[in-house]
């Protein structure tokens, strides 16, 4: 260093702090942070840390000086269908937005902030993996939107449809419903008495009439049947006790 200013690398921050640096006022604001300085790095703290975010709802505010893009994270939980249905095994997902492009006033930092950007973006196109073949294009058939970078191929006939808007395209418009000349099959008449066991009891007082219960018919001999003609079998005996009191 100049002027024989040396120290190790443990005393190099203070040296700096102390001697070079000694004239520039120290920043007033400073961010709040997430974390204490009691904060364990482990991956219960990690896994309360998520919590707090999602329940709080409160976003974070992002800003890289190297590449000169600004943009706001978020943390949102999954719902049951996302993890049950779609396979993801992960509780919480982060959300991005607003992104932003702030470069440096500087026009000599601006330009390596271009640099860099425009080298993070060729770096992750170049890693991402592509499975080879027809697949890497999208077929428009399968979406209720148009692509409009996308160029028709020869069509794949044996192919399942999986997209339930798009399916009505594909099924034949000359096809009808075959019609029978057969008479249709005579419908049962209705027997309020089941082919089974029945207490006496109940003998007396079965409706000739269908049963239907909070508009839901009930098909005899079942145990909704048993369960209806057992509360109206009570019903009707204390009714028969009132009225015979009523008498007296």
């Amino acid at each position: 260093m100049s002027n024989d200013r040396c120290a190790c690398i443990t005393h190099q921050q203070n040296l700096a702090r102390s001697h070079i640096y000694k004239n520039i006022k120290p920043k007033e604001y400073k961010p709040s942070r997430q974390t204490t300085e009691e904060f364990i790095n482990d991956k219960p703290s990690h896994a309360n840390l998520l919590y707090h975010r999602w329940l709080s709802g409160q976003p974070k505010h992002n800003y890289s000086k190297r590449t000169g893009i600004s943009y706001i994270s978020s943390i949102h939980a999954r719902d049951a269908k996302s993890i049950i249905n779609l396979g993801n095994k992960f509780m919480y997902r982060k959300v991005l937005s607003n992104f932003r492009r702030i470069f440096s006033p500087n026009p000599h930092v601006q330009q390596k902030q271009e640099k860099r950007f425009i080298r993070s973006c060729r770096r992750v196109f170049n890693k991402i993996y592509l499975p080879p073949g027809p697949l890497i294009v999208p077929n428009p058939e399968d979406y209720p939107f148009l692509i409009p970078f996308y160029t028709k191929h020869q069509r794949i006939e044996n192919k399942t449809w999986k997209n339930i808007n798009s399916l009505k395209k594909h099924l034949d418009p000359n096809t009808r419903p075959s019609i029978s000349s057969d008479p249709p099959t005579p419908i049962e008449p209705y027997n309020p008495i089941p082919n089974m066991f029945i207490p006496e009891k109940y003998r007396d007082i079965i409706s000739e009439d269908p049963i239907y219960v909070n508009d839901q018919f009930i098909i005899s001999g079942s145990r909704e049947w048993f369960t209806y003609m057992y509360n109206l079998e009570k019903s009707t005996r204390e009714q028969e006790v009132i009225d015979t009191e009523a008498r007296k």
